[in-house]
């Protein structure tokens, strides 16, 4: 699931508002093609070294 957030983010209606606004197509390049996105050890340590976090979340 991890690789899948662009599918999972890019429903019909945020391709519909990428079209209108020009964007649409700009992740092509990136969507399937990630062979990872898990945290690295600079990641990793940094994360680590904090003592909050922020959360963050999309929708339509």
């Amino acid at each position: 699931m991890a690789n899948a957030f662009l599918t999972l983010a890019t429903t019909p209606s945020v391709l519909a508002a990428q079209l209108a606004n020009g964007s649409a197509g700009l992740y092509d390049a990136v969507g399937g093609h990630r062979p990872s996105d898990r945290f690295g050890p600079a990641e990793v340590e940094f994360i680590a070294s904090r003592d909050s976090f922020y959360l963050g979340s999309v929708s339509e």
